[in-house]
């Protein structure tokens, strides 16, 4: 039997990203994005969110690095509208709204 004695080097770097959430709204901490030298990352973020029909407001903090998004959830619950930003973030909310008319569609079609 072999023992390794030497310790283990953390693999794992602490995340960069922070978030942190209330009844409507949702902090984002990302010194990358929000920060002062992350104007195209933050444009593109902005995009992305306010694809989200429920965004309703977006505050940046740069000196903070942060972004609180106000939300309406409306009918949704809590984890499909976080489903929805993360997906919107991702870049892959328009895909999936566009899977879902086609699907609406097909399902007027047959009725």
């Amino acid at each position: 039997m072999v023992i390794d004695a030497k310790a283990h080097e953390k693999v794992t770097q602490p995340s960069r990203v922070g978030v942190s959430w209330g009844s409507q709204t949702l902090e984002v901490r990302d010194e990358e994005v929000f920060g002062t030298t992350g104007a195209e990352l933050c444009g593109r973020f902005l995009l992305r969110v306010f694809s989200v029909e429920e965004v309703r407001s977006v505050q940046i903090d740069r000196p903070q690095s942060t972004a609180v998004i106000r939300y309406e959830r409306g009918k949704l619950g809590a984890v499909d509208l976080m489903q929805r930003l993360a997906a919107a973030l991702r870049g892959t909310h328009e895909k999936e709204k566009r899977k879902q008319k086609r699907k609406e569609k097909k399902k007027e079609e047959i009725l």
